[in-house]
């Protein structure tokens, strides 16, 4: 088939261009998308299952990201896109622009062919291999949680993923104390409280209505 073009449509199957450029706006593709000769284009989709330019470029920007993405020895660009699993293998170069890549659960594996990989105002957690002669560029305040092959610029710029961090209260204590805000909007339960090492928000009546909120910081980035 010729180029294709979509706007806000929704596929649940695949997408595939033998001899035409592929531009996406918008809307969901479930499965592959692929252009055997040209470049493939995504604004805002949801691409669930990757995207293949054998011959050429990929640009995508915006959207959620799945799935396998090659583009075949040319640059390969996303820009402000959610990847939540997969890899990127093919491209002569990859970019990611203010990008959330992978988590600490779902490792992604970026491999360039022949020049750098470089980040942008993006995380990552994966392994980053560019060629040997070439380079990560880690640009602050970007981070990778993983691995940078041969190297990064600038040194030591990829880590061990982060230590996940739990809020913990064992309520051993006869009050919620300084650290807990209560308040109540319904019933005669009254603001909650610590009864054998639990808070209580409610008693057995009806319509009782109660909040405790945690008046202190702890980590949320990465976590």
């Amino acid at each position: 088939s010729g180029s294709i073009n979509t706007n806000g449509t929704n596929v649940g199957g695949t997408l595939t261009s033998s001899n035409g450029s592929i531009s996406l706006t918008g809307g969901t593709i479930g499965g592959l998308v692929q252009s055997n000769c040209c470049t493939v284009t995504s604004n805002n989709s949801n691409l669930q299952n990757g995207a293949r330019a054998n011959s050429s470029s990929l640009s995508i920007t915006g959207g959620t990201l799945a799935g396998d993405f090659y583009a075949g020895n040319n640059s390969a660009t996303f820009t402000n896109v959610t990847m939540t699993g997969g890899t990127v293998t093919g491209a002569s170069t990859i970019s990611m622009t203010g990008s959330q890549v992978g988590s600490a659960g779902s490792s992604i594996t970026l491999t360039s062919n022949s020049g750098a990989i470089t980040l942008d105002n993006s995380t990552v957690y994966g392994a980053l291999t560019a060629p040997n002669y070439s380079t990560v560029n880690v640009n602050s305040p970007s981070k990778v949680y993983g691995t940078c092959l041969p190297n990064s610029t600038p040194a030591n710029a990829c880590t061990s993923s982060p230590v996940t961090a739990c809020f913990n209260d064992d309520f051993n204590r006869s009050s919620l104390g300084d650290d807990w805000a209560t308040s109540t909007s319904g019933g005669t339960f009254g603001l909650p409280v610590v009864v054998a090492n639990r808070m209580r928000l409610t008693n057995s009546a009806g319509n009782v209505a109660t909040a405790a909120t945690l008046q202190r910081l702890f980590p949320a980035a990465d976590n």
